[in-house]
């Protein structure tokens, strides 16, 4: 077994080598725009996408007349990477489906009497498959707003500022270079809203409850997903290369055992207010109200730190991270906010970047 994960995390470092530029040269700026280059899905790929998707409407229009599919996830907020999956979510002419259980094995029976889908494999989440003329991965949900809600407000605030984008895509990429298994303990949605949130303590990015307070109501299983994008002009003048030091800084001396990540709010929260349902903030009215009736559970504590879900306050979007991984991340950002006090600009996103083949291969034995 640990031959198998060496040679994999071997075979990673291969593939990274051919695909990632010579980072060293030119300012911090100059060597983030080569990476992001040969990095994300190419515009081909896409632009292939409303095709693709338009395809695989036809096909479960044949069982669900009227549906739609609609695209969200990193190929809508611009987060797209090479290799990255396609995420749709089926509105159904029937919105009261449920959005897990059966109904992703019905639409996996859809689509298995269609040549053009394979490696077919329902979930109680969502359907999985290859659409075979592209190539290309396809994660199917059903009647999944929360996903289109979420990668609209994801998109809207990546787009307030240039820097924030480039800053989301960096972590993202070497958030995905912390593991070579499959299955992420923290999805790339969550990494994020980690950017979102650091950026919000450093005045670039307004608080999701400011883009609420006059927005209607759009509810969705009893949460508001409901915004207006409104009049924020970010007000910090760092440089690329000091907001990405200050990431690494800002997670590295966080209190992730008593305070939760809280894009909602825009600041950290003490996790001890959840405890009672009298003492959670005011601000989390919505939460307060479906816990208090029974609607939604109160908040699960126990995990190794908690990224709020902006919108579903009871979501935990770290909340798979086991205490190995935990660890190692801790560790990680331990090690990128030591480089980053060395003030070596030029060296800076190599040093991020260098992810040792050890810490992927303790990362994938777990």
């Amino acid at each position: 077994m640990l031959k198998a994960v060496i040679a994999a995390a071997l075979l990673w470092s291969v593939l990274e080598a051919r695909s990632s530029p010579q980072q060293a040269s030119g300012s911090f700026s100059e060597q983030a725009a080569r990476l992001i280059n040969s990095i994300r899905m190419p515009e081909e790929q896409l632009g292939a996408v409303p095709t693709i998707l338009h395809e695989l409407e036809l096909a479960l229009r044949t069982h669900w007349p009227g549906c739609d599919v609609i695209p969200f996830g990193s190929t809508v907020t611009g987060l797209a990477l090479l290799g990255s999956d396609i995420d749709a979510y089926v509105l159904l002419p029937d919105r009261s489906v449920p959005a897990h259980g059966p109904i992703n094995y019905e639409v996996a029976q859809v689509l298995g009497q269609f040549p053009d889908y394979t490696d077919i494999r329902p979930s109680f989440y969502y359907v999985r498959c290859v659409h075979v003329p592209s190539q290309t991965r396809i994660d199917v949900h059903v009647n999944n707003l929360e996903g289109g809600r979420n990668s609209a407000l994801l998109s809207y605030l990546l787009n307030l500022d240039d820097r924030v984008k480039i800053l989301a895509i960096i972590i993202k990429y070497w958030w995905n270079k912390l593991h070579i298994t499959e299955f992420k303990t923290v999805p790339s949605y969550g990494m994020s809203l980690m950017v979102i949130f650091y950026l919000q303590q450093v005045n670039m990015l307004p608080p999701v409850r400011a883009l609420q307070t006059n927005a209607e109501h759009l509810v969705y299983e009893e949460w508001n997903s409901g915004f207006d994008e409104i009049d924020f002009k970010p007000r910090n003048n760092d440089s690329l290369y000091q907001l990405m030091g200050g990431f690494f800084d800002f997670y590295n001396d966080f209190n992730f055992d008593k305070h939760m990540i809280s894009p909602f709010i825009g600041h950290p929260v003490k996790l001890k207010l959840f405890e009672d349902l009298g003492s959670v903030p005011n601000e989390f009215e919505c939460y307060r109200r479906n816990v208090a009736e029974n609607i939604q559970k109160p908040v699960d504590l126990s995990g190794e730190l908690y990224v709020q879900d902006p919108f579903v306050h009871n979501k935990n979007l770290a909340v798979s991270l086991s205490a190995q991984d935990s660890s190692l991340f801790k560790k990680e950002l331990k090690r990128i906010a030591l480089k980053y006090r060395e003030n070596n600009e030029n060296a800076f996103l190599d040093q991020i970047l260098s992810v040792q083949v050890s810490l992927r291969i303790q990362s994938a034995k777990l």
